[in-house]
């Protein structure tokens, strides 16, 4: 059977996002025909050039597997879409490949002047095939790598997959290696620059480092950064990366994606930085929201939400049920997942002057309200957020932030065998968690009643032996709670943690970025999740992350 035609459904859930696309460039009828025409082509081999029309454009790759990804990564996703100001902003495309990037920022901005440096000779070819085919006017395209020092530098070509390749050896998966020019990018910022974008595959260090010693940082208002998260090392450095983006005077919004299955493995992370000059952010696009601390689960959802049974189409209805009974190592089994998502979604949940409640295997799980039982219900066992990977002799596993007791009980039947300490210092939150222990026999957790003082002086005053795994739910009192357990030495204590987070870009001091540098310090090498809206990645509001951090000698 062709390929095009094994998953229908997939498909035409992708053909109506394609038409749905807000801010579609250079417009919804081609980015449909292009998308169609690509679907159409799947399985051509990957080593036959590939072209395709989208809209007055005609694309050009090595591969129908190069088109597709940066198709989908640069037109459909919008990784690169920002508004400037004036009629002819600058630009540079540091890291241009074939050159997409550049065709995106035409299409947006027509009369912006823009440099784009690329050191590999294939894709240099094509990216003035991409640009001088497509009369594309005031593109300057310089073949070179950027770096810390002009010179010389043996670059790694990546045969199967082009964006791979690198200066650095770890990068490229194959292919051969040539010499290449490398440049200080700092030599031809002539002016103000509206948009730096910069993907150079784990040789970003250099770049930033060379515009902040020769001054030129200052003349560049905002940045897209994709920085390679522990490029062939163990050891995580992103927020001794930040601080260089703080000093230099930047705010910033992380955005980052981690599976489940991939969290405190040690392996290597693509994370995209939007940053931006204070005072230079601005708001979002009309039609676009700044996310506010009460859309923090919505931020972080890895996927799209399972609404309750009652409240989707049947058609979701029978895909979310099939993903329900596929999710891997499911707490406390999926059908008994999937019987509470169908009872969710019934309308007789709520009894006068009762609390909500749905039965989950042998538990019943108790809320405020209906809304409330579904959000938690599913940031705790859909999303698996707390989903430790702790060995199964782990004694003592910390929930501070426990909210209504969700998490607790995951984290209880996740670990039978430890002692759960639950705390939490919201009253109507606190009884509800209470009950939640109480009414379901929870025989290994002790909820913690609070005490006088801070939250964070209160936890560390609770820790006095080794902690399997911390769970820290505490939005903008993460780093504040991180901060007095290194103070008090209780850090130390710790062995993995996850942190869940708000980060307030508008504060002269970046919060995420001081978070990471205390756990680099502490001796953690951590993964990160972050989502930042397409329309609204300079916006000065807060953003929602996660941090799931270890050990290095165990991570």
């Amino acid at each position: 059977m062709h390929p095009a035609l094994l998953a229908p459904f997939r498909l035409l859930r992708e053909a109506r996002s394609v038409l749905r696309l807000p801010h579609a460039v250079p417009d919804t009828r081609a980015l449909f025909r292009c998308w169609l025409a690509l679907r159409l082509a799947a399985g051509r081999g990957d080593s036959q050039p590939f072209s395709a029309r989208l809209g007055p454009l005609t694309l050009h790759a090595h591969s129908w597997m190069e088109m597709d990804f940066l198709f989908n990564e640069v037109f459909l996703g919008r990784e690169y879409f920002v508004a400037l100001p004036g009629p002819a902003p600058r630009l540079i495309d540091c890291g241009a490949n074939i050159g997409f990037a550049t065709l995106y920022f035409k299409l947006r901005h027509p009369s912006a002047r823009v440099t784009c440096f690329e050191p590999n000779p294939s894709c240099f070819a094509l990216l003035e095939k991409n640009v001088r085919g497509n009369d594309l006017a005031d593109v300057e395209l310089i073949q070179a790598a950027c770096g810390r020092e002009n010179g010389a530098a043996k670059f790694y070509m990546s045969t199967g997959f082009s964006p791979m390749s690198s200066l650095d050896e770890r990068r490229a998966r194959d292919g051969a290696a040539c010499d290449v020019r490398v440049v200080r990018l700092s030599d031809s910022v002539d002016g103000e620059v509206d948009l730096l974008k910069l993907d150079v595959e784990g040789a970003e260090w250099g770049v930033i480092e060379d515009l902040i010693a020769s001054g030129k940082m200052a003349r560049v208002r905002r940045m897209i950064i994709e920085y390679h998260h522990r490029c062939g090392a163990k050891n995580s450095e992103a927020g001794r990366f930040l601080q260089l983006l703080e000093d230099a005077g930047f705010t910033y919004s992380v955005g980052a994606f981690v599976t489940p299955v991939r969290k405190y493995a040690g392996t290597f992370q693509d994370v995209m930085i939007y940053a931006a000059r204070r005072g230079t952010g601005g708001a979002a696009e009309p039609g676009g929201t700044a996310p506010g601390l009460e859309l923090v689960n919505e931020q972080l959802q890895t996927d799209k939400p399972l609404r309750p049974a009652s409240w989707a189409r049947p058609w979701r209805r029978l895909r979310d049920t099939r993903r329900i009974l596929r999710l891997p190592d499911a707490k406390p089994g999926a059908r008994a997942l999937l019987e509470a998502w169908r009872e969710i979604g019934s309308a007789k949940l709520v009894a006068p002057g009762e609390p909500a409640r749905c039965r989950l295997a042998s538990h019943t799980l108790f809320a405020r309200d209906t809304e409330e039982l579904w959000r938690c219900f599913d940031d705790v066992f859909f999303g698996r957020h707390w989903d430790a990977k702790l060995p199964g002799d782990a004694a003592l596993v910390v929930d501070f932030g426990a909210g209504i007791g969700f998490s607790t009980l995951y984290l209880a039947l996740a670990h039978p065998a430890a002692r759960v300490l639950a705390f939490e210092s919201d009253p109507a939150a606190a009884a509800l968690l209470n009950r939640n222990v109480r009414e379901n026999r929870l025989q290994n957790v002790t909820v913690v009643s609070p005490g006088s003082g801070s939250p964070s002086e209160w936890l560390a005053g609770q820790l006095s032996e080794p902690v399997d795994f911390l769970k820290l739910d505490a939005g903008e009192a993460a780093l504040p709670v991180l901060v007095a357990l290194q103070s008090t030495g209780k850090l130390a204590l710790v062995k993995r943690l996850a942190v869940r987070g708000f980060h307030r870009r508008a504060a002269s001091e970046n919060g995420l970025g001081r978070l990471l540098r205390l756990l680099e310090a502490a001796g953690f090498t951590y993964d990160l999740l972050g989502h930042v809206p397409r329309e609204s990645q300079f916006s000065t509001e807060g953003q929602a992350f996660m941090v799931f951090a270890s050990r290095l000698a165990e991570g």
